[in-house]
């Protein structure tokens, strides 16, 4: 019974009956063992018309403490947080796990920047954390910001870059399977949201928002490159909302099956 799984070429067993929290918990565990990605989380704090900030450059706080707290619940969670160079540059965060009472674990922390534009300054490398960062480029990135960057502990690793799309993130994700990380939770900024949502790669989304309105110069949760990939695109139903104080969490996730 419970959660207790066989696992027998490549499928799961299970030894009980599948209950649907179960099922959640395991998720990520059947998806890598299934097809050896990652399961991706696209988490994001938005305005009600669906904004991340009020303007292009500006870091903006959206959603209340409670909203704040929970997102370091998810953080705990997951094996990395992954964001764009756009989002360090802005909001130079430290992407670590801060819970009360206790730290929390610190997931791995990885940043998709093409041409290596990070600071060395930035705060996510100049703190105690038992996690790596991890940098994905392209071959054209500076050679000289690479050394740079690998003698401040970070991992920088090279993938295609696709014309019109940016760094391949199927590739991406085959890398970090391989690196047997389980879960990605995928905090921004709108490029890197939809170049996911893009490559059909999100299977879950939590996006907690706040009663506010930022207007047509806020920057949009997700930026397509080019329109909506061919093909029908990736459909996805609510399974659960809930309040937190001010602020509503949405939680869908991709219909499919695994």
């Amino acid at each position: 019974g419970g959660c207790n799984y066989l696992v027998s070429k490549g499928v799961m067993v299970q030894s009980g009956i599948l209950d649907e929290e179960c099922r959640e918990i395991n998720l990520p565990y059947i998806k890598h063992i299934t097809s050896g990605l990652p399961w991706v989380i696209m988490k994001a704090g938005i305005s009600l018309d669906g904004r991340i900030s009020s303007g292009k450059g500006q870091a903006t706080a959206i959603t209340n403490s409670r909203s704040r707290s929970l997102v370091h619940r998810m953080r705990d969670q997951v094996d990395a947080i992954l964001v764009g160079a756009e989002t360090v540059l802005v909001d130079d965060p430290s992407l670590t796990t801060r819970l009360p009472g206790r730290r929390g674990k610190d997931p791995i922390r990885i940043v998709l920047d093409s041409k290596l534009r990070i600071s060395l300054a930035a705060k996510m490398l100049q703190q105690k954390s038992n996690a790596v960062t991890w940098v994905f480029c392209s071959s054209g990135a500076s050679a000289e910001k690479r050394v740079s960057l690998e003698k401040a502990g970070v991992k920088v690793t090279t993938v295609n870059f696709i014309k019109g799309k940016g760094l391949d993130i199927q590739e991406i994700l085959v890398i970090l399977g391989k690196a047997q990380i389980m879960s990605v939770l995928v905090e921004g900024g709108g490029e890197i949201h939809g170049s996911f949502l893009q490559a059909g790669l999100v299977d879950q989304f939590k996006l907690f928002i706040a009663p506010k309105f930022l207007g047509s110069n806020g920057v949009p949760v997700v930026n397509f490159s080019s329109g909506i990939a061919a093909g029908r695109p990736a459909e996805y139903e609510i399974k659960k909302t809930r309040r937190l104080g001010s602020d509503i969490m949405v939680e869908g996730r991709r219909i499919q099956e695994l």
